[in-house]
């Protein structure tokens, strides 16, 4: 088979990625795009993962799933905001009133006042 390539073992893209961690953010920063990075690091042979998984393991790490703290930039930090002050609790009856002009009742209401 002519696309017949030897797979790599499962999670080897991740640890060949970290290995190059180095190498990859000076290229990133550098300006090099993803495909002319993976190309350059699987033409020297440090590499031998997929484009697709570079792509992969990438994306992960510069969402920090990774843990890789070097290709993030820190969150910045926010002070604090204060907690709203607690109210008492009423642990009383509450009681309702009706509005002013409440709905009449239909059963003790006269007809001819309605029309």
């Amino acid at each position: 088979m002519p696309g017949d390539k030897k797979r790599i073992p499962r999670n080897m893209a991740r640890i060949e990625f970290l290995a190059c961690r180095d190498a990859i953010e000076s290229l990133l920063s550098q300006g090099f795009d993803k495909r002319k990075i993976h190309t350059r690091l699987t033409e020297s042979g440090q590499f031998t993962m997929s484009y697709d998984a570079f792509c992969k393991v990438l994306t992960k790490a510069s969402s920090n799933m990774l843990n890789v703290q070097s290709l993030n930039a820190s969150p910045p930090t926010a002070p604090p905001t204060p907690a709203p002050a607690a109210r008492p609790l009423n642990t009383g009856l509450k009681i309702i009133t009706p509005a002013a002009k409440s709905f009449p009742d239909p059963r003790n209401m006269n007809p001819d006042d309605a029309l």
